[in-house]
């Protein structure tokens, strides 16, 4: 029995050996190749399965309440993930600034337009998918291990995100109203199909009368009476608005922004705040999986609608003189500043109308397989986009000149498109022409539902990345193998929190003047975003290296990539000179803005703020991260170098990445 126990025991010492050595090569191994091994599993590892190479921005916010193992999700389909990231673009708000941009600068703005898209979004677009995809990270691991000392640009990105969520929160909150009343309206009498008797200035001219009362003298019915009075005080060239656009211009706007003016919002208004936030955090919650459905959704109603009106558009006539009118350009500006924030404009427009510079294709990139093609997708979704805003610019083109004819039959198609050109405007003038269709309330119904469904899709896609870097920052920024990195009920308080502070942020203007103040922050905003998209540029191309990151396409691509000329023009040279020079244009010229007739009290200190608040955190965090580094005495090149933990989550996908860099010599 004793020879037995000494030859067990010599047995479990040869084993152990043998562990302890493998452990030692493991090691080695790990050290030359810069990978991370995970920690070993711990006693609920039976519940958290295959946690070890998973993204930690993969696990932030996902499946939360769907799946109790935590895998790391990616898109289930290359055509979900597609249709993910084009409802992300396309549901975020800004199609109804593109004909109203189109409207005020005239027929040059579609050519500035896809000048910048093609050399300044595109370009942005297929950096950040790559950014994202080699990554599997959000803008806040991206940056802050690519080149430390631009990790602020996260923040300016989140920053800019804070404000348009509440931007388009605001604008969802008045989709959801007018849904409301059009639901009313299918058993009762709608309140837009006449005039409201209301003070002087509201210019609501019911063009339904014109046979019955244009004529008649006065006395002979006091609805013909308050006809010929809004006929008199709006001659020349006021703005005569339908019955349904006095509607939505009371209730979105009223009489002023001033505090002696202000009003209350109406109890519609704020059922409707509530609910939209409800919706946002159920949504948001259920992570990728649902947004990838809901974005479906959103992307069916879009295109049914986008349809249908375009449609509906060519059956009304004058298409030549619309289509005149949006190529055409038939007079000179007469400002000369006109030409300087035309092109402001265009590439500020660019940059939102794929959503770049905010961090959130990156976010959405970051759940796609690590050798999806990227070319492919990027073509997809900047065609569709273009062709999509394209068209959304012709059919309103279209509605606003059918409702001018109404009331200037003398004018031209041009003139009367530029009396009707403002974003709230178009939506009205689209609800009019609606009402006189067969089934009218029914598509005024289902035209306001689909901007809220949109709209809906919109925030829930920002809150979602706005909290999974937050959640990030509340984990330090640090991949956290073979444990669960927050419970679920942290991250539901997190989204719980965000929704309820959206909510209060929201409600204050509902009120007089609150849709203006919203259109001039979505606009600043934008403005804002050339910066950062410059930066980004500049830390990718310059600062990481143009031939080191093409070297990471090429490992998740396969072959030789993409045309890289075409990016190294763009990315080198094209695009940082565009951004720069339109940005600075801006600065320079900031108070000469016309665009938007506000109170220049309210509006100048949140224009400025979001012009200088990106800049301000990129020198922040540089400035804070110099100091660290003066205090640990480390050479400056450590804040411009890659970290060790920079590369691809999969062990397979980054010994690839390292192979192809080391071959070609453009690792350091």
């Amino acid at each position: 029995m004793s020879s037995s126990l000494s030859q067990n025991k010599e047995t479990r010492t040869k084993s152990d050996e043998v562990k302890r050595s493998n452990s030692r090569s493991d090691d080695t191994k790990s050290t030359s190749t810069e990978e991370i091994i995970p920690i070993k599993k711990t006693s609920n590892a039976t519940t958290i399965s295959n946690i070890g190479f998973r993204s930690m921005t993969n696990l932030a916010l996902e499946n939360m309440g769907l799946d109790t193992r935590m895998e790391g999700p990616t898109w289930t389909s290359k055509w979900e993930a597609i249709t993910a990231t084009l409802a992300f673009i396309t549901c975020s708000g800004n199609f109804w600034f593109f004909p109203f941009l189109c409207g005020y600068y005239g027929g040059w703005f579609p050519y500035q337009f896809t000048f910048c898209f093609v050399f300044i979004a595109v370009p942005l677009l297929y950096m950040e998918t790559a950014l994202g995809q080699y990554a599997s990270a959000s803008p806040l691991s991206v940056f802050s291990r690519m080149a430390p000392a631009m990790a602020g640009l996260s923040a300016g990105m989140c920053f800019i995100m804070v404000f348009r969520t509440i931007s388009l929160s605001v604008w969802a909150i008045y989709d959801l109203t007018m849904t409301a009343h059009a639901t009313r309206s299918i058993w009762e009498e709608p309140v837009w199909m006449s005039c409201p008797v209301t003070e002087s200035g509201d210019y609501c001219v019911d063009y339904r009368l014109a046979n019955e009362c244009t004529w008649v003298k006065p006395g002979f019915s006091a609805e013909c009476d308050r006809y010929q009075e809004a006929l008199i005080a709006t001659r020349g060239f006021q703005q005569r608005k339908s019955p349904f656009m006095s509607f939505v211009h009371g209730l979105m706007f009223k009489r002023s922004i001033t505090v002696n003016d202000w009003a209350p919002p109406s109890y519609t208004s704020i059922i409707s705040a509530v609910v939209l936030w409800i919706i946002v955090g159920v949504i948001s919650i259920g992570g990728s999986k649902v947004l990838g459905r809901t974005g479906i959704i959103a992307l069916t109603l879009l295109l049914v609608g986008s349809l249908m009106l375009l449609g509906l558009g060519m059956s009304l006539g004058e298409s030549r003189d619309v289509f005149v009118a949006f190529f055409y350009q038939k007079d000179s500006y007469e400002d000369k500043w006109m030409w300087v924030w035309s092109w402001a404009d265009a590439a500020a427009h660019a940059l939102r109308a794929l959503n770049v510079g905010c961090g959130g294709i990156q976010k959405f990139a970051s759940l796609n397989n690590f050798h999806n093609k990227i070319q492919r997708d990027v073509l997809i979704i900047s065609g569709i986009s273009y062709i999509f805003y394209m068209c959304t610019g012709l059919f309103s083109f279209m509605y606003m000149a059918a409702v001018g004819r109404f009331y200037y039959p003398d004018l031209e198609a041009s003139e009367r498109i530029q009396l009707y050109a403002t974003p709230v405007m178009i939506e009205s003038v689209i609800s009019e022409m609606l009402t006189n269709c067969h089934f009218g309330k029914f598509w005024v119904f289902f035209f306001w539902l689909t901007l809220a469904a949109c709209s809906i899709q919109g925030i829930s896609s920002y809150i979602w990345v706005i909290s999974s870097m937050l959640i990030e920052r509340v984990n330090g920024s640090r991949r956290k193998y073979g444990k669960s990195l927050a419970s679920w009920h942290k991250r539901a308080i997190i989204l719980a929190i965000m929704c309820l502070t959206g909510l209060v942020s929201s409600l204050p203007y509902l009120g007089n003047g609150g849709i203006n103040l919203m259109s001039s922050i979505t606009t600043f905003a934008s403005y804002g975003t050339i910066f950062i998209a410059f930066v980004e540029i500049i830390t990718v191309s310059y600062l990481y290296g143009f031939k080191r990151f093409s070297v990471n396409i090429r490992a998740m691509i396969g072959g030789r990539g993409p045309p890289n000329m075409f990016w190294w023009l763009n990315w080198l040279v094209i695009s940082p000179i565009l951004l720069i020079i339109t940005f600075g244009c801006i600065v320079a010229t900031f108070g000469q803005k016309k665009a938007f007739n506000e109170i220049s009290i309210v509006t100048d200190p949140i224009g400025y703020t979001l012009l200088i608040m990106p800049f301000i955190f990129v020198v922040f965090y540089f400035l804070r991260d110099e100091c660290d580094r003066r205090r640990k005495m480390e050479p400056f090149v450590v804040m411009i170098r890659a970290t060790g933990d920079w590369g691809p989550m999969n062990l397979e996908d980054r010994r690839m990445a390292v192979k192809y860099e080391r071959q070609l010599r453009v690792r350091y």
